[in-house]
């Protein structure tokens, strides 16, 4: 399973179908000096989850229970958490989500309340955990013990993009089945085939919107294009939870306004990674 849904998530003041509208995530409060974790091998400290590069990541020194816990004071509201380049499925760690907004005690200790309970991932894709948005102080990624010794390369807390509607075209390819290959296929002098190198992998796909609003492409569309920031994008979250992708534009996408019915449509070609 990709994509967790808190069983107290609030549905009002979002669309007619809000769990099945495609969504974004991109924006994200995680900095390089604003986490802190159970532990951190010396060579993959936690910063490294502030980046986009899937290749780095944090590590623990032991695969007992471990906390990511960031530091937020955000006044606007958030309503997911994010995460990429994991082994979370393989090592069979239960993940929850806890945030809080007041100190309690005497001693001012966070008042951490579950957002998303225990979740085991079932495999190492890229998994999003929605809930109520809502302003926090704190937020916290709790890995329960495993097989292994945890990771994670890229992690996202933020807001979610949610579209005004579903996707345009009938024949979009999700990107778990847009893999494309690099390979070089070897045939002998008399045609016989002999095999074939694979040299690289990725995943390939487009995805296009119509009928947007003016006022909605101006205020939402218009700052995430500006961002080039990799993001995690699920084309119909309710339908299809495990198409979750993390990924990136190839090229730049441009809004286009059709007079006709004076709404936009856009187009992203996109690459990443949904395996």
């Amino acid at each position: 399973m990709s994509i967790i849904i808190s069983p107290n998530m609030v549905l009002g003041g979002v669309p007619t179908n809000p769990l099945d509208t495609p969504f974004i995530g991109q924006h994200s409060l995680v900095a390089i000096n604003n986490g802190v974790p159970t532990s951190a091998d010396a060579a993959h400290p936690i910063s490294n989850l502030a980046n986009q590069q899937t290749f780095n990541y944090w590590q623990a020194t032991s695969a007992v229970q471990q906390e990511l816990v960031y530091t937020l004071n955000s006044v606007d509201p958030i309503d997911y958490v994010g995460i990429a380049g994991h082994n979370l499925g393989s090592a069979q760690c239960p993940v929850s989500v806890y945030g809080y907004t007041e100190f309690v005690g005497s001693s001012l200790q966070p008042d951490w309340q579950l957002l998303c309970p225990d979740a085991m991932l079932g495999d190492d894709k890229p998994a999003v955990f929605r809930f109520s948005p809502q302003g926090l102080v704190g937020i916290k990624l709790r890995i329960g013990a495993g097989l292994a010794v945890p990771r994670v390369a890229v992690m996202h807390i933020g807001k979610l993009l949610v579209f005004e509607r579903g996707i345009h075209a009938t024949d979009m390819v999700p990107m778990p089945f847009a893999t494309e290959f690099t390979s070089e296929q070897g045939l002998s002098h008399t045609g016989q085939y002999l095999g074939e190198i694979i040299s690289g992998r990725t995943q390939r796909s487009s995805i296009g919107f119509r009928h947007l609003r003016n006022q909605w492409v101006r205020e939402s569309l218009v700052p995430f294009l500006a961002q080039r920031r990799a993001f995690f994008l699920a084309w119909a979250p309710q339908y299809a939870p495990t198409d979750l992708a993390f990924c990136w534009h190839r090229g730049t996408p441009k809004p286009a306004f059709d007079w006709t019915v004076a709404t936009w449509s856009v187009e992203f070609a996109l690459e990443g990674f949904a395996l």
